[in-house]
């Protein structure tokens, strides 16, 4: 089936905006619930937009098309800030929608395509000059945290808690609890910025992730180029019945397959995470494994004494976290260590090498907090666990450029100062703000004024200074919100034909 013109982008549209307003109701404090249903028919309720986001779907697969599309601006946007995933398909609804206007009324794509380029170059430099930076301290952590968690003080304290403990060099992390209460657990452990070869050996598909306790570890310092280099450390894990993950240089074409045959078959389940850094940096990198895991660094085949083991590993393609036991640091491996890089540390005289090993020293001293998410129904616990994810992450987004005035105002802020210019893609920036106003039963007339940061608190119903009440959004997750609807709005305004080419 082919659809071109305006049946084409009617069909993309009609996709779009059903997968908009079942997201936009959630925005905000007082954002109604989504209910929607997992694999096995079970219902669960949530606030959360990427999840929403990701549950909506239709038989057509035309409309489908729409579907997927927006929803990619919203992943893009929890991908890179973790946080207005839900202003981020409202923007872009919005802007296919005055697009598509735009077409019908003989605009031409490239005066479009003009008006989106302007207006994203206006929207950025606003933000890059109106962000306030935010300490790493208590009030400012907090204000970031009950945001994203809805006005929800009690979260907000054991996360601010969690950001406490660890520091600025650690790590906080967030799990499902099995109680029914919300706290927050010290580990150790190491995180560095590297890992799964490929999102193949994923156990988690919705969180695009790999996780495993008691794991095998082994350290290979040099390319698997077959699974006859690292079997006898499978057949270890196999009869163990535990993971093993194989931290190497690089892996072979056929090394990959072999170990995937095995992961697919049940066989055994393996982890095979690329090697962070280069040349030396790595080699560092695989001397801090050694002492965390107590395994050898092999350059050929592995032995059975090369084998180490961790508590808990979760990897991502992007990522890997190690937690390990508190008492690793009584291991002669982890003692010899330290010791090794403290004695750099005071013998070294270049200040940018000691900055570069203190740094090192940190990651293997890792500290990680990690929140355990519970609730009295698995319902309660997964809407709860929504919430404290989005503010990690937002946190962490507003810790890197900072925060703008939430609510809606810093979007009306920018339409305000550039609404004379006609550019539909700045006239749009009031819509975050009318949803809001939606969600909350209020006239959008009534709370639209202000200067900047003044605004409306839409939890108390009343104006305020937003930046100091901290009513906040991270500027980053404002700017990935905008950005990636404009991505998204130039591609699907830029369509002329969908084909289908499903063999029914």
């Amino acid at each position: 089936m082919i659809k071109t013109g305006k049946d084409a982008r009617n069909l993309l549209v009609s996709g779009v905006n059903l997968l908009a307003d079942a997201v936009k109701v959630t925005l905000g404090p007082k954002g109604k619930n989504v209910i929607l249903f997992n694999n096995e028919g079970n219902a669960y309720v949530t606030k959360d937009g990427i999840s929403v986001a990701k549950h909506v779907h239709d038989k057509d697969p035309m409309v489908n098309a729409g579907i997927q599309l927006i929803r990619a601006a919203a992943s893009k946007t929890a991908e890179k800030a973790g946080d207005s995933t839900t202003t981020s398909t409202i923007l872009a609804q919005a802007l296919v929608n005055e697009g598509i206007k735009l077409i019908d009324s003989n605009i031409s794509y490239p005066q479009i395509k003009k008006q989106l380029d302007d207006a994203k170059q206006i929207v950025n430099a606003w933000f890059e000059s109106n962000t306030t930076p935010i300490a790493y301290c208590t009030d400012h952590i907090y204000s970031v945290a009950k945001t994203s968690t809805n006005n929800d003080e009690k979260l907000s304290n054991v996360i601010v808690r969690a950001f406490m403990t660890v520091g600025e060099d650690g790590l906080v992390m967030f799990e499902q609890s099995d109680s029914p209460s919300t706290y927050m657990e010290y580990v150790e452990g190491m995180q560095f910025n590297s890992g799964l070869i490929n999102n193949t050996f994923v156990t988690n598909n919705k969180k695009q992730l790999a996780e495993y306790n008691d794991c095998a570890v082994v350290l290979f310092h040099g390319t698997v180029r077959s699974i006859d280099d690292v079997k006898v450390a499978l057949q270890y894990a196999i009869d163990k019945k535990i993971a093993v993950a194989i931290i190497a240089d690089d892996f072979a074409d056929k090394a990959i397959q072999q170990l995937y045959v095995n992961f697919t078959r049940g066989k055994c389940l393996v982890l095979p995470i690329k090697a962070p850094g280069f040349a030396e940096g790595r080699l560092e990198y695989f001397k801090d494994f050694e002492a965390i895991t107590g395994a050898t660094i092999c350059t050929t085949t592995v032995n059975r004494d090369a084998i180490g083991m961790i508590d808990k590993i979760i990897s991502t393609v992007g990522n890997t976290t190690m937690i390990y036991s508190n008492n690793i640091a009584e291991t002669p491996k982890f003692k010899q260590r330290v010791e090794e890089l403290q004695g750099k540390i005071d013998t070294t005289k270049e200040d940018n090498l000691i900055l570069s090993i203190k740094k090192q020293l940190s990651r293997l001293l890792g500290k990680i907090a990690i929140i355990k998410v519970g609730g009295t129904t698995e319902i309660e616990m997964r809407e709860r666990y929504d919430r404290v994810e989005d503010a990690v992450c937002a946190i962490y987004a507003a810790l890197e450029l900072g925060v703008c005035a939430g609510g809606g105002r810093s979007y009306y802020t920018i339409y305000e100062l550039n609404q004379h210019l006609n550019n539909f893609a700045i006239n749009i920036l009031t819509k975050p703000l009318e949803q809001l106003c939606i969600n909350a039963g209020i006239d959008f007339n009534e709370v639209k004024d202000g200067q900047y940061p003044k605004g409306y608190d839409f939890a108390k119903d009343k104006y305020c200074d937003l930046l100091e009440v901290g009513i906040v959004d991270p500027t980053k997750a404002l700017m990935e919100a905008y950005n990636n609807a404009i991505s998204i709005a130039n591609m699907l305004l830029s369509t002329e034909c969908i084909v289908d080419a499903y063999e029914y």
